[in-house]
């Protein structure tokens, strides 16, 4: 018993000893990346203390770009409101003058005693269309708004259907792209509306949902406040999809 005791003890001894010198150099270890540490702590605070006035500064600017987008987006629109867009008219009938064509068109399709005043008028700057394609619309910049105005709040004019050379015309205002599409957003409710009692409905400058239903006004600035108003309050709303 005391020779395996001895043993034993030396065994445990040379464990020990081994395991002493791996705490040693862990520990060695450990105090080597104290520093490292710390000069990582001291950084990822200063970068935090940095990040968060950029955040605020990153958040003041995005709403000063978003307010800048709107004003130009607004004066885009109202540099346009003297423009209409003609569409139908065959390619190639305007000849060498295309304003003065345009003027005579005009003048014959709503019926006015006088040539309108015409600042330019110009096909939509794309290539040409290859034969039995569509042709360009035109691009006319009326001198005075209350011919735009008169002459253009649709398809039709109020004159019925347009037509020249056996073809039909349409007459709409010349709408910026993000105009033209947040008010296409709109026309399969203003459809239903159509038959909708004590229901009226139409644009503000530039597409801001006008709605009169029950004796007030609605004005709505985004298609989906409208389409959340039209639901709750005049139309059933659908079925949820199964």
């Amino acid at each position: 018993m005391d020779a395996l005791t001895i043993s034993i003890k030396g065994e445990l001894a040379v464990v020990l000893s081994e395991l002493r010198i791996e705490i040693s150099a862990i520990q060695s270890g450990a105090e080597s990346l104290a520093s490292p540490v710390g000069e990582l702590e001291q950084g990822m605070s200063h970068w935090s203390d940095t990040t968060v006035p950029i955040q605020t500064e990153l958040q003041t600017l995005s709403a000063e770009v978003t307010t800048i987008c709107d004003k130009c987006e607004n004066l885009e629109g109202r540099s346009r409101r003297n423009n209409l867009r003609i569409i139908g008219v065959e390619e190639s009938l305007e000849g060498p003058w295309p304003r003065e064509f345009i003027a005579h068109l005009l003048k014959d399709l709503l019926k006015l005693d006088d040539k309108p005043l015409l600042d330019r008028a110009h096909r939509l700057l794309n290539p040409r269309p290859k034969q039995g394609r569509n042709p360009r619309p035109f691009i006319v910049r009326v001198l005075f708004s209350h011919l735009r105005i008169n002459s253009a709040p649709g398809q039709t004019t109020g004159t019925g259907s347009l037509h020249y050379n056996g073809q039909k015309i349409l007459l709409f205002p010349d709408y910026t792209a993000a105009v033209a599409k947040k008010r296409a957003a709109i026309d399969d409710f203003k459809r239903m509306l159509r038959g909708c009692k004590e229901v009226r409905y139409g644009f503000l400058f530039h597409a801001r949902f006008r709605l009169y239903h029950n004796g007030t006004q609605k004005v709505f600035n985004t298609p989906e406040e409208a389409e959340s108003y039209i639901w709750k309050n005049i139309l059933e709303m659908p079925p949820a999809a199964t």
